[in-house]
């Protein structure tokens, strides 16, 4: 009988009886079914436990013992979270009234002889095995000379009990495989940090007690992903991001055809089109699976999640592209049978070739530390600094294998080469690759003011680079007492380099007082700060290569406020010259 119709009749029945004392209202939360608008009830129903507490307390251990960890949780924090789940555990309930699941695999005996005859009556009735034919010896083990008919439990496995299983079953457990002793216990783990539980420590707690060890040693976490407002992705919200639109990329018709398609509600098809038409006006533009990849990748700096902005993702594909065309045109100078030499002296190589070499070399370390360690962000962050000015290398290390490889999947990881780092010529390529930026933000053809013959000698060593890289038809290198040309856009590079932008009549002096006085006020303000950081209380306990530094920097800043004050004047002098 429903369960409706049979409140009424039980109200019936005790009318009946004189047992009906009457009825009032009583308020409650109500659950309502999201599909089918049913009220939600529990129902007690008999079900299978698993007594969690010794194999809890070992997989406490594994995590918390310091000097026996076995367990290592990245990111760390999560340690704290599963200490709270383990130190306070419960027995686990096993069993789900589904239809689909493994089974449980667990018989019931219904003796011949017995009172009480519906399934499961009897608690000390149930046998336990791993198929009908061993449950059945084990019955009449039980019950010698009885007759009985077994039948097993129709309830499936709780889907966290099934998967918890999966670092055995893959291998082949229960029985003992070549694969479980090879390849047991595993070594990384990833998966997303909301089911640390669930299902992690429940492959822990199964690991330890069927397969005598930790199923891994190393939890990687990875944040969880949701929409560019930090909501959870619900197909009923129309926030959902499939990986493969954005890969492929796809209009906004074609997402609400896949609303249409789905088992949506009318009405909720309606409020996730709405959505979908809020969040992607012009549908998702076509973005690449590295681009995806690197926007994933980058957004880990947030930890606990993701709020993937699909906009992002079109910024990473722009930057993939430079990478693809960098590579492309290299490839074009290559040619289809290059094959990078073995023997080459780096000594010999132009400063520019020296400077390519050594941040790649720095790139290549430090990708290769936080990959280990990880932190999947400064392994990107790596990559865009190796990348963010155009070279292109053709240098191997020599232990490497020259022939190609069917895949870059199986290739040897590049590796640090100690005799490619070279500070000096870095930091001359700091000076220079500054110096095009502000040449850069103004136009060619330039003269460039410096202060020390040692910058005039690394600038003017450096000329053809900036030559090309600025796009400059003409280079000049002034002293410090030479007077620039009239008519000059100004601009500082640092306190001892200036730029002097030759406009050839097109001089805006306004316009250049308004950067100089824009250049002057970040100066004021990174001094400023600076200053107040040297006169903080407890700023002498500080090391004294940083008390140095910051003095450097300190008097650094008074040259630029030097430098520009100069420029001012000179601009002046040159505005009044073409008047």
């Amino acid at each position: 009988m429903p369960r409706f119709k049979a409140r009424i009749a039980l109200i019936d029945a005790l009318k009946e009886k004189g047992l009906y004392k009457g009825a009032q209202k009583n308020e409650m939360s109500l659950g309502i079914c999201s599909r089918s608008n049913d009220v939600v009830e529990p129902m007690i129903k008999p079900q299978w436990f698993v007594d969690c507490s010794g194999m809890a307390k070992l997989a406490l251990n594994a995590v918390i013992d310091k000097e026996n960890k076995k367990i290592e949780i990245i990111p760390d924090q999560y340690e704290h979270e599963w200490k709270r789940w383990l130190s306070n555990i419960r027995d686990w309930c096993i069993s789900r009234q589904l239809w689909w699941g493994h089974r449980i695999p667990a018989w019931y005996v219904t003796l011949e002889d017995d009172q009480l005859k519906d399934f499961g009556s009897y608690n000390d009735h149930w046998v336990v095995g791993s198929s009908e034919e061993i449950t059945e010896l084990e019955a009449k083990r039980l019950y010698p000379g009885k007759k009985f008919n077994i039948s097993q439990d129709p309830d499936v496995l709780d889907t966290w009990f099934s998967s918890g299983l999966f670092p055995l079953s893959v291998l082949g457990w229960p029985d003992d495989t070549e694969d479980i002793r090879a390849f047991y216990p595993t070594s990384v783990l990833e998966t997303g940090h909301d089911i640390l539980f669930f299902w992690v420590a429940r492959m822990v707690m199964l690991g330890m007690k069927l397969g005598g060890a930790v199923p891994f040693t190393k939890v990687y976490l990875h944040p969880m992903i949701r929409d560019a407002h930090g909501y959870k992705m619900s197909k009923s919200l129309g926030n959902v991001i499939d990986p493969l639109e954005v890969i492929n990329g796809i209009s906004l018709e074609g997402l609400h055809k896949r609303l249409e398609e789905g088992n949506l509600d009318p009405n909720e098809v309606i409020v996730a089109k709405q959505g979908q038409a809020k969040d992607f006006p012009n549908g998702i533009a076509e973005c690449g699976a590295d681009a995806l990849r690197f926007a994933l990748i980058s957004y880990t700096a947030q930890s606990d999640k993701i709020n993937l902005d699909v906009l992002r993702v079109v910024g990473y594909r722009q930057w993939c592209n430079k990478l693809w065309n960098a590579i492309r045109f290299a490839m074009s100078k290559f040619g289809d049978n290059y094959s990078p030499s073995v023997n080459y002296d780096v000594d010999k190589m132009p400063s520019i070739c020296k400077w390519i070499l050594s941040v790649l070399n720095k790139a290549i370390d430090k990708t290769g530390y936080f990959m280990d360690m990880f932190r999947h962000w400064p392994t990107t962050a790596s990559s865009l600094h190796a990348l963010c000015y155009r070279g292109t290398v053709a240098a191997t290390s020599q232990t490497r294998e020259y022939h190609k490889k069917e895949s870059i999947m199986i290739s040897d990881y590049p590796s640090v080469v100690e005799s490619w780092t070279n500070e000096q010529v870095e930091s001359n390529m700091d000076i220079i690759i500054n110096t095009v930026r502000k040449i850069r933000s103004l136009r060619p053809p330039s003269d460039k003011k410096t202060r020390g013959d040692d910058v005039a000698c690394i600038v003017k060593a450096y000329e053809f680079e900036i030559l090309s890289l600025a796009s400059l038809s003409s280079l000049k290198v002034l002293g410090e007492d030479d007077v620039p040309p009239p008519g000059c856009a100004i601009d500082v590079v640092n306190e001892k380099i200036s730029v002097f932008l030759l406009l050839q009549g097109i001089l805006d002096p306004e316009a250049e007082r308004e950067k100089l006085w824009k250049k002057r006020e970040e100066i004021q303000r990174l001094h400023a700060k600076l200053e107040q950081k040297m006169s903080s209380a407890g700023y002498l306990k500080a090391p004294q290569h940083v008390q140095d530094e910051d003095m450097r920097k300190l008097n650094a800043f008074m040259e630029e406020l030097k430098i520009i004050a100069a420029s001012e004047r000179d601009l002046d002098e040159a505005a009044a010259s073409l008047q």
